[in-house]
């Protein structure tokens, strides 16, 4: 289904995009394995498009962490954009094996 979803159906759907990408997160952060988290508030506008508003990163992230980051959330796009701006946290690293 297309068109403008709920809030919740939108943070949904931008969990699953960023969860679908960790790998290519985990590489720009530089710290793949390490038990450190990274914690990203990411937005989707009404066009879909997903846009970096904040990272709290790890010591050990590479300098260009940030522009990596930003770099891969822009390329992503969620169908069933929200009628208006929803934002989500999105933690990377911790728990991954």
């Amino acid at each position: 289904r297309q068109g403008a979803t709920g809030q919740s159906g939108a943070a949904a759907e931008i969990q699953r995009a960023l969860t679908a990408r960790g790998r290519a997160l985990q590489r720009c952060l530089g710290v793949a394995g390490l038990p450190e988290e990274a914690t990203l508030r990411v937005a989707v506008e009404p066009s879909g498009r997903l846009v970096l508003t904040s990272a709290t990163l790890p010591s050990g992230a590479d300098r260009d962490a940030l522009s990596c980051l930003n770099r891969v959330i822009t390329r992503i796009r969620v169908r069933g954009a929200p009628a208006r701006r929803v934002t989500v946290v999105h933690r990377l690293g911790g728990r991954q094996r």
